[in-house]
């Protein structure tokens, strides 16, 4: 018994064997990497999370703009002669207007959200650094070309009659990319933050798979001057 004994003893000082100790380490390696991918996933997410919020406070910031843009909106009296002469059409009554004059020649088309590169109408003091493009904390940026290396966001709007020359719909388009863009990436869309048109950010587009997107709504209603209190 004392031999079997003595054996069984040695073996436990030995410690453990070079298939015990590579088991054990395989285990632990992927229980790390598990890990690992659970934190990137867990960063990934954190980020995503991040852009959404910024992207609808972007595109509520679009919204209000245009609804402010509304107020100057402004339907010519009913007891105004003009009014009753039927001369005013919808140059004039939406000609004050920043954004939403673009009805006029583009109804229930996406459009780029930026101010007209004729500004000879647009009140003195407006801030002119509005631009369709903005950056990863949603600020605005002074220009939308592709070479602006902290854009971020890119940001369209569609206005629709709902009843005409009285309401319209306007909708926000807010999107970015999927993967942050480099230089010469094919699957940039041309012409920087200008929306490209031809369907190309629409379900089966050439770019749609590219970016996510965040879009809000809200209708307009002309302001009758009958009601405007002098």
């Amino acid at each position: 018994m004392r031999p079997a004994t003595t054996r069984t003893a040695r073996r436990r000082r030995a410690g453990f064997t070079l298939i015990e100790i590579m088991v054990a380490m395989v285990i632990m390696i992927f229980g790390v990497m598990s890990i690992v991918q659970l934190q990137a996933q867990t960063v990934r997410n954190t980020v995503h999370a991040r852009e959404m919020h910024t992207a609808l406070q972007i595109a509520q910031n679009a919204i209000e703009r245009l609804k402010l843009d509304g107020r100057t909106w402004i339907q010519v009296g009913r007891n105004n002669p003009l009014f009753m002469t039927s001369t005013l059409g919808d140059a004039n009554v939406l000609g004050d207007t920043i954004w939403l004059q673009y009805i006029i020649a583009n109804n229930f088309t996406w459009m780029t959200f930026e101010f007209p590169e004729n500004t000879a109408g647009v009140p003195a003091g407006t801030n002119l650094t509005a631009s369709p493009a903005t950056d990863f904390f949603g600020r605005d940026l002074p220009g939308d070309a592709p070479s602006l290396l902290n854009r971020h966001y890119c940001t369209g709007m569609r206005l629709t009659w709902t009843t005409y020359g009285m309401a319209m719909r306007s909708d926000v388009r807010v999107y970015w990319r999927k993967d942050k863009s480099v230089t010469g990436d094919p699957n940039e869309l041309p012409g920087g933050c200008r929306d490209p048109g031809a369907g190309q950010l629409e379900p089966g587009g050439a770019y749609v798979q590219n970016y996510h997107f965040v879009y809000l709504s809200t209708e307009i209603r002309m302001v009758d001057d009958d009601l405007v209190q002098p």
